[in-house]
């Protein structure tokens, strides 16, 4: 939630409410949301054109490898749909409106697909993440309660929850250099990461002289504010000394200690029962609910996290939806799993149960909490601001017809004479930089497609009526495609042609062979870091584009290609302001909203295609570079025969993508 003002007040205080803390050999429950913002920001990766996804998956990793220099498991724990309730609705939309102030400033935002980038990195190294149904923040401190051990998050909110074993910052994290252990015991870490550890008791016993109450600091941090409760403007007396008054709203944390001292209040529960009681009713109710979410951490709300995590360390695994060139689905409905683990049962918009294979996907992190049971639950999409021409036509409408098809497998079928607006019954609300939402209607038909599929028909599907459906989300159908290419270079034809079809301002030839440059020349730089295996299983294999692998094996060539190229990937001397810089970036924001949707569509269609990781797809500081140089040379076709060997695989390839692309009819 974030309880305004109350780092900067806990901070002011110095190391008083801090310890030292050596961090080896334990759990860490990490704020997965937190995290991604934080990392961003503090290892400063470029987001100004429209994000480094290669440079930020490589951060994700150096932070995770040094926690298991230290022997430290991390369980990363995500936020999952907005709270149906619409408490926080006003909150979350002005977040919005102030992160499109700094596109319009020309600010960085949180780039499009990082998230995705992370849950990747993530998967890459075995590390165990899960996702809430709603918001995390809670959960994550039963969670840490239960397994003994400190919660890493930045979130104010965390400076409230009863912590039985503290919480870390992430700067203090971030800062920290592994230190050698002298005389470990055997079986244990050579080494740790000093930290700086927070406990709520400390608070508890310099602030108010007590060292254990569950609902005395709920009930401070709940005065001073946070993003579902906003205090009334009344005056609040206290009942032993009615001359102490507290003038509401305060937000200023110091004065409200000082009343709360003042008072006497024998427990915490005393002082929310009394404070409560002299608010107006919607007020009061709010207020006790403010403080319940604080102090009531003995049980999970709704799903019981622990019953997801992996037994063992690094025992991570990931069930295969399908066997490498079988058609058989292996992909099992999770009934039976449901049952044991015992998660709540969850309804949509409709009131209709949401399957369980798909709350179990939303869980294990599978598939995207926020995006789809916003989706299902909410009928509501709150989009992330992104580096783009705020003047110009979204960059989200490129990729509206590909949520169509989602929304209308997790919404299922309407009968076009029951929609309605008013209800949102049929409708799906994407709020977009205005105030009022655009409604969209979930799209009726497909071409080939009889029926298209709702959630609960998705397991009993083939992967190849699942392709099918695919593929006509593209308005393609798979004589259209060449059959040459391998089953992943087919899925981003089929995004290059969306991209190409349906983005305003219209994209170039010029774009398009930059965008397919930019893929070569991130796997020619990274494939040979990647591992050789003799063989793969599906959920194995690298995320990679197989036919780029294939043809990469002429070593002069490639080493041409990363030569020629190693320069475009440097942050260029530009203003964002100077002309033509954002039409570029805009061009390449519509191509990741295609790529993240395409991405969240293979989720709910229980993954027939591999998709490469958005690390082996865009830096998109050397699609800016590339594009301003190749529209600076007088022949562009000739520089890339040259580049890439006219003649070659590579080449060939190059070509083969391009005039696939193109042709969008």
């Amino acid at each position: 939630m974030g309880v305004h003002g109350l780092t900067s007040y806990i901070r002011k205080k110095g190391d008083k409410y801090f310890c030292d803390y050596r961090l080896h050999d334990t759990k860490l429950i990490i704020d997965g949301s937190n995290l991604i913002y934080f990392l961003y920001s503090h290892f400063q990766v470029s987001s100004h054109f429209g994000g480094d996804y290669d440079d930020f998956a490589e951060i994700c990793k150096d932070f995770f490898n040094t926690l298991s220099k230290c022997n430290v498991t991390p369980i990363v724990v995500f936020d999952g749909a907005d709270d149906p309730n619409d408490m926080k609705l006003s909150t979350v939309l002005q977040r919005m409106f102030k992160q499109l102030r700094r596109v319009d400033a020309r600010k960085g935002v949180l780039p499009l697909l990082s998230m995705v980038t992370l849950r990747q990195v993530l998967v890459e190294l075995k590390i165990a993440q899960v996702a809430c149904l709603f918001e995390a923040d809670r959960e994550i401190a039963v969670l840490a309660n239960k397994l003994k051990c400190p919660v890493l998050s930045d979130d104010s909110d965390f400076f409230v929850f009863n912590l039985d074993y503290g919480s870390i910052s992430m700067g203090a994290m971030a800062e920290s250099v592994p230190r050698r252990i002298v005389a470990q015991a055997a079986g244990k870490s050579d080494y740790y990461l000093p930290v700086r550890l927070y406990k709520c008791q400390t608070f508890l016993m310099e602030e108010f002289g007590i060292e254990r109450d569950e609902c005395i600091f709920p009930v401070f941090a709940t005065l001073i504010g946070n993003d579902y409760f906003d205090p009334p403007e009344i005056t609040i007396t206290s009942p032993k000394h009615p001359s102490n008054q507290l003038y509401s709203p305060a937000r200023d944390p110091e004065i409200i200690a000082d009343w709360l001292r003042r008072a006497e209040f024998e427990s915490g529960n005393e002082a929310c029962e009394h404070i409560s009681e002299q608010m107006p009713y919607e007020k009061g109710k709010q207020f006790k609910e403010s403080v319940k979410s604080y102090s009531d951490i003995k049980d999970f709300a709704l799903i019981d996290l622990e019953k997801f995590l992996p037994r063992n360390k690094g025992s991570v695994e990931r069930k295969c939806v399908y066997l490498d060139g079988n058609d058989v689905d292996t992909y099992e409905t999770g009934e039976k799993e449901a049952e044991e683990t015992g998660h709540t049962i969850l309804t949509d918009y409709t009131g209709k149960r949401l399957p369980s294979w798909f709350l179990i996907g939303l869980i294990r992190c599978e598939i995207d909490c926020t995006f789809l049971l916003n989706a299902a639950v909410n009928h509501r999409l709150i989009f992330k601001a992104q580096m783009e021409i705020l003047s110009e036509r979204t960059s989200y409408a490129c990729s509206q017809v590909i949520r169509r098809l989602i929304y209308r497998i997790v919404t299922g079928s309407v009968d076009p004479n029951d929609r309605d607006k008013q209800s949102k019954n049929g409708y799906i609300e994407e709020y977009d930089r205005e105030t009022e939402p655009f409604l969209v209607e979930p799209v009726d038909e497909l071409p080939d497609i009889t029926e298209i599929p709702s959630l609960e028909n998705i397991p009993q599907m083939s992967r190849k009526e699942k392709l099918k459906i695919f593929i006509a989300a593209f308005g393609s159908r798979p004589d259209s495609i060449d059959q040459s290419l391998d089953e992943t270079s087919q899925l981003f034809v089929l995004v290059l042609r969306a991209w190409m079809k349906n983005s305003k301002p219209k994209v170039t030839e010029c774009h398009l062979t930059v965008l397919i440059v930019g893929v070569i020349a991130l796997h020619a730089f990274k494939l040979d870091q990647i591992p050789t295996k003799s063989s793969y299983t599906v959920e194995t294999e690298p995320p990679v584009f197989r036919d780029i692998k294939n043809a990469v094996n002429e070593k002069k060539i490639v080493k041409f290609i990363k030569i020629q190229l190693r320069k475009h990937f440097s942050t260029p001397r530009v203003s964002l302001d100077s002309p033509g810089v954002m039409e570029v970036v805009h061009a390449f924001v519509q191509f990741q909203t295609c790529y993240l949707y395409t991405f969240y569509l293979n989720q709910v269609l229980q993954s027939p295609v591999r998709i490469p990781r958005p690390s082996m797809v865009l830096n998109c500081t050397f699609l800016y570079n590339f594009y301003r140089h190749l529209q600076s040379i007088e022949d562009p076709g000739k520089h890339i025969d040259s580049l890439l060997g006219k003649g070659s695989a590579i080449h060939s390839l190059f070509h083969n993508w391009k005039q696939s692309a193109m042709d969008i009819n």
